[in-house]
């Protein structure tokens, strides 16, 4: 293999005679095409081969979304080249090998809230109720316009010789939609989507509200709302998931709370680890992170709520309105 350090052969890229050109880093790296090919049936390969398919399949439908190509290719999470593989390298540990799965997500990190109050879907469409937390206040004036995006699995197909899993997207621009308010999300899908909801017993839905400014560059995301679900056949119907993946809280702890925090209930999940500065995490999902305020503040000064961001902002005015009861003129 060589390396053309300077820009002697052009943007040249693909096969050439028997080698093959591809720009790595702004370096054009050339490797010899290979003579034969050995292929391993060891269970460990065929694994990470039967994984191949479903990862691209989700890299590909939620690169498809300007916004959300652009989310990605700006975080800092995940070390890749280009958006689709950080979205591969962030989700591919996240499936199984037959289909993505509910743990998946479409957003890479943090935003603010946006709880889903109900969800109908059969195969006319999607409607679905959200109410968004409001945004980072420093963005909220330049906001124009809410895009819902959406991406859709398929899967356990009614007919046994069918592909297991089949993939749908959709979008919609919503023109009432406002911080700390109801607003309502209808889908219609298109001819080739209804065929394929009919197609197939289950579904997972992935749901991020994106915020844009008036020349359509992104400002913020919510973070991503999953829920699983068993179609029961029953038009505009109002439906029960199978599953709900949470959102995320996590909070940066004092060595005491790192040694006695208590796990509760309500978390889903629960992970305790140190950041790259060294610093004490707690990471829990739950359903809706303003059930957990009042937790939190009984937890005192050793802990600070790190996101979601509006979590933060409420237990940041609580305190400051403890605080102002207590002032001497």
């Amino acid at each position: 293999m060589g390396i053309a350090n300077e820009s002697v052969v052009g943007e040249i890229s693909g096969k050439v005679g028997g080698h093959t050109l591809r720009k790595r880093y702004d370096k054009t790296v050339v490797s010899e095409n290979c003579k034969e090919f050995h292929k391993s049936e060891s269970e460990a390969s065929k694994a990470v081969r039967n994984k191949i398919d479903p990862m691209c399949s989700f890299a590909r439908n939620v690169n498809a979304f300007p916004e959300l190509k652009e989310i990605w290719k700006n975080t800092t999470n995940v070390k890749a080249k280009a958006p689709f593989y950080k979205i591969e390298r962030f989700n591919g540990r996240l499936m199984n090998p037959t289909r993505p799965t509910i743990n998946n997500r479409i957003v890479p990190g943090s935003g603010f809230q946006c709880p889903v109050n109900s969800l109908a879907f059969d195969h006319t469409g999607i409607r679905m109720e959200i109410r968004p937390a409001s945004p980072n206040p420093e963005i909220i004036p330049f906001i124009k316009y809410y895009s819902a995006l959406f991406i859709m699995c398929l899967y356990e197909p009614v007919d046994a010789g069918a592909k297991y899993y089949t993939m749908q997207r959709s979008r919609t621009e919503l023109t009432d939609c406002e911080p700390g308010k109801a607003s309502m999300i209808e889908i219609p899908f298109n001819e080739e989507q209804g065929k394929a909801v009919d197609a197939y017993k289950k579904w997972i839905l992935y749901f991020a509200l994106v915020v844009r400014d008036e020349e359509g560059r992104v400002l913020g995301n919510s973070m991503d709302f999953n829920s699983e679900h068993e179609f029961s056949g029953s038009d505009n119907s109002e439906v029960q998931p199978i599953a709900v993946r949470g959102i995320k809280v996590r909070l940066k702890l004092s060595e005491y709370w790192m040694k006695n925090m208590p796990v509760e209930k309500f978390m889903l999940t629960q992970n305790f680890y140190k950041n790259e500065e060294k610093e004490d995490i707690f990471e829990f999902e739950v359903i809706d992170p303003a059930e957990t305020l009042f937790w939190v503040i009984g937890l005192g000064g050793g802990v600070e709520v790190m996101e979601p961001w509006d979590l933060r902002a409420k237990v940041i005015k609580l305190a400051e309105d403890v605080i102002g009861n207590y002032k001497r003129e």
